[in-house]
């Protein structure tokens, strides 16, 4: 990089990814658009690869540009979503009033949340609005917001590209550009952050919104698709019999919850001279609390509960023979009326059938697992477990549910994170080029002593570290208080301005190894010095890292 390109565009063009982590991830995420505002680098972003809750502030920022509104406009109108909308409670108000576009009558919380996001921030904008501004020497070049299908495992891309060949969803359900055209915002942002137990999957086409008439849109989905490298046509993956399927789309952290794999496969040409990773993933030191040991935690056994149930049973009908013996052979007071006596044996046998009732029930579903047969072994749960307490069945339950929300959310998160960081950081021309910016880095597990020394200003006051550890527990949900907001903001704006520091760091030692390697070894100037290309773009960062030291909020 020359030294006049340095200072025009001291990174070259920048690819962000956005993270997922609901309300966390979006404010900590518009922390980081704000100092690269600050620092006059947010037009050089060119690609916005955003899930889950970095879609809500991804989308709205690239939309808010694709308008010519300025950043301070976007801040306000966003900020104040962020503070006054907990979108779970308007998509539960709105759960029994939400149409569904294709005229099912079940419930969908996903179908009210797209709605309240609507209604509360996006309008009833369309995908074409952003394909518009994706263009070669436009605002930006690529635009990906990104779900998971749950037909094969996949990632679902909606991606306004400057290459209008690439795959609108993916290679195996394309969506034509006719159709992504007219795929409204809210429910891009509602597929992207469609997390797995709060919400059901989001059906693709049948969950959203068109202008078109469903069958219209069913009709373009089934059509052929074009390979772009060898022009031949293969059968779209909706056609299936000549009937357009529903495709389930989750939250886009489940396949990448960086949204790195898609930033990677945009960067075909290694155009970006900065990939910048902004990850809200909480350091989890006990992915799963084991229960305390002790052989036994009551004792009520299982045993001893259906007994008890059988007795109740018992006593219900001893109860209604009683009642109707009193209704048959006792005398009638002359004060009440023949019908209030019989409403009055009505009212007084009717719990005792429902209870019957359940109990009969509770007592069928018993008998369909009192054996088990599981690949032609049979197994007598009864008779391994009668005798257990119920607290020993409860931790039962929970360890086993525990361990698979576990797996899920933390063993397979973090493998999947690891093989995107992998896949990211190679080869090694890209690796030169990513800095990651993560929720917690002012506040790491190892001290950064490498750093310190090379400019022992850039170590973080107890303040800044205080306000990391605070951001890094502020909870995955789609709502927030005002504290929590200030300081998910206060960590963005201060680890933006620490992550680039850090990388331009990095970026010398890198290059500083490589000259020493070279037949007539050269040193490279650090740079915090005049020498340096980076120098004026190291000190802008440096001011306003020291400003922020002063008074990080």
């Amino acid at each position: 990089m020359s030294p006049d390109s340095a200072v025009d565009k001291p990174f070259g063009d920048i690819a962000l990814c956005l993270s997922g982590g609901g309300y966390r991830a979006a404010t900590y995420a518009l922390g980081t658009l704000v100092m690269l505002n600050e620092l006059n680098l947010l037009g050089d972003v060119k690609l916005l690869s955003t899930v889950s809750g970095g879609t809500f502030t991804g989308l709205t920022y690239a939309t808010w540009q694709s308008e010519g509104k300025n950043f301070d406009e976007f801040y306000r109108d966003f900020s104040n979503y962020l503070r006054t909308t907990n979108a779970i409670d308007k998509a539960l108000d709105d759960l029994y009033t939400t149409p569904s576009p294709s005229g099912s009558t079940d419930l969908s919380l996903i179908r009210s949340a797209a709605k309240s996001y609507q209604d509360s921030l996006l309008g009833t904008r369309k995908f074409k609005q952003l394909m518009e501004i994706a263009i070669e020497g436009g605002r930006f070049r690529e635009l990906i917001f990104n779900a998971t299908e749950f037909r094969e495992g996949n990632s679902f891309r909606f991606r306004a590209s400057v290459d209008k060949t690439v795959f609108i969803g993916n290679q195996n359900f394309a969506v034509p550009r006719a159709v992504a055209e007219e795929i409204h915002l809210a429910d891009i942002v509602a597929a992207s952050s469609c997390f797995p137990g709060a919400f059901e999957p989001i059906r693709f086409p049948d969950d959203f919104y068109w202008q078109s008439p469903l069958a219209d849109v069913r009709g373009k989905l089934i059509k052929d698709v074009v390979n772009p490298i060898t022009q031949k046509p293969y059968q779209n993956g909706f056609n299936v019999n000549g009937n357009c399927i529903a495709l389930p789309l989750m939250d886009g952290g489940i396949y990448d919850n960086q949204g790195i794999s898609s930033a990677v496969l945009a960067d075909k040409n290694n155009d970006f001279g900065l990939f910048l990773i902004t990850d809200t993933s909480p350091r989890d030191e006990d992915i799963l609390n084991l229960p305390d040991a002790s052989p036994r935690r009551g004792w009520v056994s299982l045993e001893t509960l259906f007994w008890c149930a059988v007795g109740l049973f018992v006593i219900c009908l001893v109860a209604i023979g009683i009642i109707g013996y009193s209704f048959f052979y006792s005398g009638t007071p002359h004060r009440f009326a023949q019908w209030q006596i019989i409403l009055g044996y009505i009212v007084s046998i009717a719990p005792a059938f429902l209870l019957i009732g359940v109990l009969a029930w509770i007592y069928s579903q018993f008998t369909k697992l009192e054996t088990l047969n599981i690949s032609g072994a049979r197994f007598r749960l009864w008779h391994y477990f009668k005798k257990m307490a119920l607290p020993d069945a409860i931790e039962i339950i929970k360890a086993r549910v525990n361990s698979v929300m576990a797996m899920t959310s933390n063993v397979f998160m973090k493998r999947i994170r690891q093989l995107q960081f992998n896949n990211l950081m190679n080869p090694e021309s890209r690796a030169k080029h990513v800095s990651f910016n993560l929720i917690y880095s002012l506040n790491p597990t190892v001290p950064r002593e490498w750093l310190w020394k090379l400019d022992p200003e850039l170590e973080p006051t107890v303040e800044m570290k205080e306000i990391s550890a605070k951001a890094e527990i502020v909870p995955t949900t789609l709502w927030m208080n005002e504290e929590q907001f200030k300081i998910l903001i206060a960590c963005g704006r201060s680890t933006t301005c620490f992550s680039l520091l850090k990388y331009l760091w990095q970026r010398w030692t890198e290059e500083e190894k490589e000259a020493q390697k070279h037949v007539s070894p050269f040193e490279v100037p650090k740079p915090n010095t005049p020498e340096s290309p980076y120098y004026a773009t190291y000190m802008k960062l440096k001011t306003k890292w020291l400003e922020l030291k002063e008074n990080p909020n």
